[in-house]
């Protein structure tokens, strides 16, 4: 997932920035994608915490 951040972090760098509608849906859909990353993560440790 963290590959997948980084690349919607290089579209938004290339993005035409006076394009406000267009870097606006790329980082909506960075943070759904960071989001995720965070949920499986924290799901992770509690897993984690629970197996020792």
């Amino acid at each position: 997932m963290q590959a997948q951040v980084n690349e919607l972090d290089e579209r938004l760098a290339a993005h035409d920035q006076s394009d406000f509608e267009g870097l606006a849906a790329i980082t909506a859909e960075r943070q759904q994608v960071q989001d995720q990353a965070d949920e499986l993560e924290s799901r992770w440790l509690e897993l984690a915490e629970i197996t020792g």
